[in-house]
């Protein structure tokens, strides 16, 4: 499942000032003083649910900065950053079996929390990747947002796992000439004017189990958070849609043409004939299912050929080999050897 965003307008949770007015009250400063000029009352920052403009928080950060003259005011912001600042997607990351999963969370729902950032994560040999996609050139990211973010989330990842997590930051912007005076604050190196906004860090992190793992809560809350996304993004889902997105569970595997059609509410008969007016069938999406799925599990060296050709539902491997020759034109040992000498990008 490829990440939704709302093309019309970014907008990040009130929580995130909220968290903004306690740090800078650490300075003396009042919740008045910080939202001094917005439409944004001091008693709201005590109501759940509302929601402010990306760009409005951009400035409200500089303003924050301005007011305590503290460079650092990204580092402390970062390392109280939450879990819970990111709601139900929060909730269902922390859920997740291992550190990868609860990344994926954000990969696919991140959208709910805030549309201008899209994290993506790439793995090559023994390090894994950690991009910040920004898809809204309309709303761009600031370099107090990101150092923010970037900080907000390793110490997340090490909340969730229990252990001080290795690797390094990585920014596009120049480097602050009052950096030095708080590089200290943080457990790990940060470097500047780079090609890209991401962290870096040991693949071996992925694999890591969760403090708070509850697949059972995790299954549940992925579903909320399709529900909500759906209704965020305000579109009508094709059937076919929902159709994939119900055949395939990341913890449960395939399901069948029966189960589908009873979770639908409809015949399989019914479901076969609606599916063939948009010219699909269930076969052809169970196809596209392994196809895209087989493909991204082969980015993980820790998985062997035949656990995927086992996870993607065939019955040995040989029958798995020929079907991704077909769709790739190569085996899948060629597929992963390829992805794995592609040379990367510092």
């Amino acid at each position: 499942m490829k990440p939704l965003v709302n093309p019309n307008r970014a907008t990040l949770p009130g929580m995130y000032v909220s968290l903004l007015a306690d740090v800078v009250g650490r300075w003396g400063i009042t919740a008045g003083e910080l939202l001094a000029g917005t439409d944004i009352h001091p008693h709201m920052l005590h109501t759940p649910g509302w929601v402010m403009d990306f760009n409005q928080y951009n400035r409200l950060l500089h303003h924050a900065e301005r007011l305590t003259g503290d460079p650092g005011l990204a580092v402390f912001l970062g390392l109280q950053m939450t879990i819970s600042l990111h709601g139900i997607v929060g909730y269902t990351a922390m859920a997740g079996k291992t550190l990868r999963a609860a990344i994926d969370v954000f990969y696919q729902y991140g959208g709910l929390v805030c549309p201008a950032i899209v994290p993506r994560l790439e793995v090559s040999g023994d390090t894994a990747y950690l991009y910040f996609d920004q898809p809204l050139p309309e709303y761009p990211v600031s370099v107090i947002a990101m150092g923010f973010l970037q900080a907000g989330c390793g110490s997340i990842g090490s909340a969730m796992t229990g252990r001080l997590l290795e690797g390094c930051g990585e920014l596009t912007f120049p480097e602050p000439e009052s950096f030095r005076r708080v590089s200290h604050m943080l457990p790990t190196a940060v470097r500047f004017g780079c090609h890209h906004n991401r962290l870096v860090f040991p693949a071996s992190h992925l694999d890591l189990p969760l403090i708070m793992a509850d697949p059972l809560a995790e299954r549940m809350m992925r579903e909320q958070c399709k529900r909500a996304m759906n209704e965020l993004m305000g579109q009508k889902r094709s059937l076919s849609y929902l159709v994939r997105e119900l055949a395939f569970d990341e913890v449960q595997g395939f399901s069948g043409i029966e189960e589908v059609a009873q979770k639908l509410n409809v015949t399989e008969r019914t479901l076969q004939r609606q599916l063939a007016e948009e010219g699909k069938t269930f076969r052809s999406i169970i196809e596209d299912i392994r196809q895209s799925k087989s493909a991204i599990l082969l980015r993980n060296p820790g998985l062997s050929i035949k656990y995927i050709s086992d996870r993607m539902g065939y019955s040995n491997t040989a029958n798995f080999a020929r079907a991704f020759q077909r769709w790739y034109d190569k085996t899948p040992g060629q597929y992963r050897e390829d992805v794995f000498s592609l040379p990367v990008m510092m």
